[in-house]
């Protein structure tokens, strides 16, 4: 016994572009996993042994495949199931009490509808805009002194100047920087900004910030006075750290902007004016008139869904109907008759409590659909092993073997599925008592 445990810690050691697995007690090993038994052996092949070697299951915790690496495909569409368990998939058909979904990860399944608790549509990762500032000479700015410098991916403003750069922006964007000072702030950054010369009027939107707080701004091509849609009163001595992280939120359809600051919602901000702003370009200004020093970094700019705060926030509500919410935000309740597949696409029937005419929804329409909870007093049960899919789901499982091309697991609410190997991104062992590694 503890010629084996020498052995797996002289292993941990190495470190290989394979499987790699973490051990109970924080100890890491690499290699490739030949296989994993229905009793959680694995077996590992490495070049550290001239044989594959065996490990219990006990002495696991967790597998992440070097598979993972890859990047899988993203569906923007998933079901949960009534366990907790989310599956990135298609919605196909809903005949009766069976759900049609195709997934990339599981392929075609046929789910009763008492096993489900949620749709949800609209998923697809945000695409990255702008990450980072790789060099100053890719902004455009006449202004820049010679105190400007990258330092990595940190934009050192040494005194006042302007650098703007043009984007193109979607009707629905977030941007996140933090900014970081030595004495006195005097920071404006603009967006949605056509970038006019300076003596030019236009539409756009600024965010400022100084010694007496912050400022959201309204410009208008028209040459009156911007209008102040938000304002913060904030002191310095708030910012102890001398650092603040802003997070901007913009919705150009409904006009409104979410301003966030170190993680914290201060408020949404409904544009007055009129129509948004339709450019994309963004500006970056120190209009400090002494010379303090400006640091500006984790700057990114993505597309934001909406669909994918409102599923996290919205509340379930009455567990005995199903409910609808639209990517509106309408929600009805009713009862959910059917999914048909059409021509144009899949069409939701939804029989609501308040209309007598059944409502038909395109999925581009619909942001969660809630199912009635059938077995309200039903309690998660923990299953032995997790699965993490490629394509971001989770299946919890009763068992799970792997041999090099595919997982044949049993799920408490499917039965028996064939993942191949490639869509699994980690493997995790629950949790152990009383079993020796």
């Amino acid at each position: 016994m503890i010629r084996y445990l020498f052995i797996l810690s002289m292993l941990s050691t190495a470190t290989l572009l394979a499987d790699e697995l973490s051990l109970v007690g924080d100890a890491k090993l690499s290699g490739t996993v030949r296989s994993i038994s229905e009793e959680g052996l694995v077996e590992l092949a490495t070049p550290l042994s001239p044989e594959t070697i065996f490990l219990k299951g006990a002495s696991v915790s967790n597998v992440v495949f070097s598979s993972s690496d890859k990047k899988g495909d993203i569906t923007s569409s998933g079901v949960v199931l009534t366990n907790g368990d989310v599956i990135p998939a298609v919605v196909r058909s809903l005949n009766g009490a069976t759900l049609s979904v195709e997934s990339a990860d599981a392929g075609k399944l046929e789910i009763r509808s008492d096993a489900l608790s949620a749709l949800q549509f609209g998923l697809g990762e945000n695409r990255v805009l702008q990450s980072g500032i790789e060099s100053v000479q890719e902004w455009s700015g006449e202004e820049i002194l010679d105190e400007w410098k990258l330092e990595g991916q940190t934009l050192v403003m040494g005194g006042p100047g302007l650098v703007s750069k043009k984007l193109e922006l979607p009707s629905r964007f977030t941007i996140h920087f933090q900014i970081h000072w030595n004495t006195a702030p005097a920071f404006q950054f603009t967006f949605a900004d056509p970038l006019k010369e300076e003596d030019e009027n236009s539409d756009r939107y600024a965010f400022l910030f100084n010694s007496t707080g912050i400022e959201l701004r309204r410009y208008t091509s028209d040459g009156k006075a911007p209008v102040i849609l938000g304002l913060l009163k904030r002191s310095l001595s708030q910012y102890p750290d001398k650092l603040l992280k802003v997070q901007l939120r913009v919705d150009r359809i409904q006009r409104m902007l979410f301003l966030y600051l170190n993680g914290e919602p201060e408020g949404r901000f409904l544009d007055v004016v009129g129509p948004s702003p339709l450019a994309g370009g963004i500006s970056i200004g120190n209009t400090s008139m002494e010379g303090s020093e400006l640091e500006l970094s984790q700057f990114r700019v993505t597309e934001w869904n909406p669909s994918h705060d409102r599923y996290r926030t919205t509340e379930r509500g009455d567990k005995n109907t199903d409910a609808l919410i639209t990517r509106q935000g309408e929600r009805w309740n009713g009862r959910l008759v059917a999914i048909d597949s059409r021509a144009t696409g899949a069409v939701f029937v939804f029989k609501s409590d308040s209309r007598p005419e059944p409502l038909e929804l395109l999925e581009a329409e619909i942001s969660t659909i809630f199912l009635t909870d059938t077995n309200p007093s039903d309690k998660r049960q923990v299953y032995p092993f997790s699965l993490q899919l490629q394509g971001k789901g989770i299946l919890n499982v009763a068992s799970c073997a792997f041999d090099e091309m595919n997982a044949k697991v049993v799920h408490p609410l499917l039965g028996s599925l064939t993942i191949p190997r490639q869509r699994i991104a980690s493997l995790k062992w629950a949790a152990k008592k009383g079993e020796e590694p």
